[in-house]
């Protein structure tokens, strides 16, 4: 099993929010903040996407992945199951 690590860090003044799909959760990070964001590749399939949007960023991961966030070595998040689509 692989684990791919990023840092992500919030230089903006302001706070800023990242969404997180497809769990449809969000964080809201404060200002001059620096998170690590941890995936274990269970398949090969794992990506991690990040995009830019008006409201914030959003982190594209897989349900397939094991998906971590962590704000000085302390664990903030940690994905589930996504829920079934209805």
């Amino acid at each position: 099993m692989t684990t791919t690590r990023l840092r992500f860090s919030n230089s903006r003044s302001t706070p800023l929010r990242l969404f997180l799909e497809p769990w449809a959760e969000e964080l809201d990070l404060e200002s001059n903040i620096t998170i690590s964001i941890e995936q274990e590749q269970i398949t090969e399939d794992c990506r991690l996407e990040i995009e830019t949007v008006d409201e914030g960023v959003v982190l594209y991961g897989n349900v397939d992945c094991k998906l971590r966030i962590k704000r000085d070595n302390e664990l903030i998040w940690e994905s589930y199951d996504a829920p079934a689509a209805s």
